[in-house]
């Protein structure tokens, strides 16, 4: 790999004569020009193949002869113009070379021919995926395949398996002063890759530092406050569905605010010592400010035992 891109050592191969197909899955979350295939190394745009994305939510794909000649096989070989592709989910893509005529399929389904009878196909020694820095790709590629063939979807497109998901640990009652709370983790089975997204009461959460993992297989909560306390479940997506993992209930115990596991005097004089200090770790109900409120919001749990 050199600067984000994938180097492959070797002609890209519909530089030569011949049916060829290419075809590979991908998921591209926002609508940007990026280079998927950049058929040469370093950002010279000459002597080359090209299948990128648009800004305009289409893909592009054309090639330069090695005298710098422009062979547009998707639209107008600008930002815009080309093939649709769905954005935010994933999707499959195939362009296939038969004789003179380019197939473009998404999804299984046709959706652009063109003709080119051109044979003064690039020749530069080697390619690379997300390989001009100038315009990277921005979202997923997996599954990439080539044939020294015409391909047709049936023949390419492997039938995906839905995720399904299991609950392995996590969840339970946590106290406030533990730096690295986990929520829970997941197994999954089905055709990879997937893709997560951990919800609270039903709601999508992101990453703000004290949630890591809101899109991965393992959620962590550091210093759990009592607005984190709820219902917590994981959306796990893959090109054939989705799955959403059992609730999990998640507790926050702010009198235990030593963390021993027992709610006792050594608590209150823990908080008090942070209170009277104006450490953000007093900060119980997580509203950002050390004040009355926490104070109460200590006592009232700590009158009650948890």
């Amino acid at each position: 790999m050199t600067n984000g891109a994938v180097v492959v050592g070797a002609p890209f191969p519909f530089n030569t004569v011949g049916n060829k197909t290419i075809a590979f899955w991908m998921f591209s979350p926002v609508n940007s020009h990026g280079a998927l295939v950049w058929g040469r190394t370093g950002l010279t745009d000459s002597n080359r193949f090209h299948i990128y994305t648009n800004a305009d939510g289409t893909i592009g794909y054309d090639f330069r002869e090695p005298s710098g000649a422009l062979h547009c096989l998707s639209g107008n070989c600008g930002p815009s113009n080309g093939v649709p592709v769905p954005r935010n989910t994933w999707a499959h893509f195939m362009l296939v070379r038969e004789g003179s005529t380019y197939r473009c399929y998404v999804n299984g389904v046709l959706a652009r021919t063109t003709v080119d009878a051109s044979v003064n196909f690039p020749n530069s020694p080697n390619w690379a995926l997300n390989g001009r820095s100038t315009g990277l790709y921005v979202g997923l590629i997996d599954d990439l395949r080539f044939y020294d063939e015409a391909m047709t979807p049936d023949q390419v497109i492997l039938t995906p398996i839905a995720p399904q998901v299991r609950l392995m640990s996590g969840g339970g009652i946590f106290c406030t002063d533990d730096p690295d709370a986990t929520v829970s983790v997941l197994e999954v089975s089905g055709t990879g890759p997937f893709t997560y997204q951990w919800r609270k009461d039903a709601v999508n959460l992101i990453d703000d530092g004290h949630i890591t993992g809101a899109t991965t297989d393992t959620l962590h909560l550091d210093h759990p406050v009592a607005s984190d306390a709820g219902s917590y479940s994981c959306v796990v997506s893959n090109c054939s569905g989705s799955a959403t993992s059992a609730s999990i209930a998640v507790l926050v115990c702010a009198a235990d605010f030593n963390c021993d596991g027992f709610v006792n005097g050594d608590d209150y004089d823990s908080f008090a010592s942070m209170f009277e200090a104006g450490d953000a770790g007093a900060d119980i109900n997580g509203d950002g400010f050390v004040n009355g409120d926490d104070y109460d919001a200590f006592a009232s749990a700590f009158e009650a035992g948890c």
